[in-house]
């Protein structure tokens, strides 16, 4: 985990052989960032975890970002996206109730500060992208899933005394 503003490690997260998982005495939760500088002409994929970032990492996007988990790390994906301005925003959502709503809420968060925000899911049947790359899914396969997906967009509507007098959806 990293403080992108100070570009400082803010703690480690670990996970035994039987999937449990911790932290290392004194870490604090953060972003999930690769020590490396993206290619500011690829996609930003923010995905939900440590293991589905480095699931992304291991099939070749190589602007990724994670979050400590499907409802926190918001604030830091916006400072993120804000600083990097990607062009487009890819949103990897876990395939269960919590996923989909936080990954739905950060796409929200994040169209106003990027030109195009898709948020996509695996296939189904596929809990989460770590589960997707391991049964063999490629980079490609990611790319053609973002390509299928509708992007959002900030719609703009001006209403006057009660009545819509505009609309505006680049």
């Amino acid at each position: 985990m990293s403080d992108p503003a100070a570009g400082t490690t803010t703690g480690v997260r670990l996970r035994n052989p039987d999937g449990s998982k911790y932290a290392v005495k004194g870490s604090k939760d953060g972003p999930f960032i690769p020590a490396t500088d993206p290619d500011p002409s690829e996609p930003l994929h923010v995905c939900e975890g440590p293991t589905d970032t480095a699931a992304a990492l291991t099939i070749g996007p190589a602007n990724v970002a994670g979050r400590p988990s499907c409802s926190v790390g918001t604030a830091h994906a916006v400072a993120l996206v804000r600083r990097r301005r990607p062009g487009l925003v890819v949103v990897v959502a876990d395939a269960d109730g919590p996923g989909l709503a936080g990954a739905g809420r950060l796409a929200w968060c994040l169209v106003k500060d990027a030109r195009e925000v898709r948020r996509v899911t695996p296939p189904a049947g596929v809990k989460d992208l770590r589960q997707w790359v391991g049964a063999g899914a490629s980079r490609r396969d990611l790319d053609e899933l973002v390509a299928a997906t509708q992007p959002r967009r900030l719609a703009v509507r001006v209403v006057c005394g009660g009545r819509v007098v505009g609309e505006y959806a680049p």
